[in-house]
């Protein structure tokens, strides 16, 4: 297989297996799934191409002829050949080893070379190319996949940033309407950032957030209306929260509740982090 064919090959395997993977996650190598996805693969790929066989591996050599030929001569000669070459030797004790050239790796130019020893059958040289096929093709698919895999996880994370400086960006938007910051004011904004991201919310993170916005001097002012309610300490903080963010995500349950005014209010610190 040439460099040019080899490229297309590695090609035409991402396609495949984006194809088939469209609708299901990435698994991490050494698992139980990871397996499993690249077995179904290779049996997808092999049905799907009967004739790739003979693009994979396409060249035999024999050196068992040669005298004086050692381990090192016969990586350095394997090293300059295409991807899909067998080559038959006789190591030092006489031992009938086969080698076959898998091509570059993805991410480094140099060739990796499979090297197959009393566990391969010998005997049929059909059998033997089958069996160094599927070898091959698996090693393809793992090379593949992993890339796949890596660049998936990339975009999720990039995506993930993206939510979240917009999230952000949304609170910044609302500063502007929430100039009193009094508890009222808070709580109808607190539940409008819920509902935009829904059940997974987590309240605390985003009360921290709206808070980060704010000055000492506004937090004062939340606190004042939050401890006409009793919200005096981190835990009737959490729980007033958990309250909002249900009462955001169920509007049939009925809310009676009023923020009192005080003119000389206890001083109270509203709990967060940055």
């Amino acid at each position: 297989m040439k460099r040019s064919e080899e490229k297309q090959y590695y090609v035409f395997l991402e396609k495949i297996i984006r194809e088939q993977k469209a609708s299901s996650s990435f698994w991490h190598k050494g698992s139980n799934s990871y397996e499993m996805d690249v077995l179904m693969l290779m049996n997808h790929i092999a049905k799907k191409n009967p004739r790739l066989m003979d693009k994979v591996i396409n060249n035999f050599v024999d050196t068992t002829g040669m005298k004086d030929c050692s381990k090192q001569d016969i990586l350095t000669f394997m090293a300059r050949t295409e991807k899909g070459t067998i080559c038959k030797w006789k190591d030092e004790n006489g031992n009938e080893v086969y080698l076959i050239n898998n091509g570059e790796r993805l991410f480094n130019p140099t060739k990796q070379i499979l090297v197959f020893g009393n566990r391969m059958n010998k005997g049929d040289l059909d059998l033997l190319k089958k069996s160094m096929y599927g070898q091959v093709l698996k090693k393809d698919i793992q090379k593949v996949y992993e890339k796949i895999a890596r660049e998936e996880q990339k975009k999720q994370l990039q995506m993930q940033n993206g939510k979240k400086v917009s999230f952000i960006n949304k609170i910044a938007e609302k500063k502007e309407k929430i100039q009193e910051h009094s508890a009222s004011e808070f709580e109808r904004n607190f539940k409008l950032l819920v509902k935009e991201q829904g059940p997974l919310c987590i309240p605390r993170a985003t009360a921290d957030t709206m808070l980060a916005f704010m000055s000492g001097g506004e937090r004062k002012k939340l606190a004042a209306g939050l401890s006409s309610i009793s919200v005096t300490d981190g835990n009737s903080w959490e729980h007033l929260l958990d309250k909002w963010k249900n009462e955001a995500l169920n509007p049939e349950i009925k809310v009676e509740r009023t923020y009192k005014q005080t003119i000389k209010p206890r001083k109270v610190e509203v709990l967060h982090t940055r």
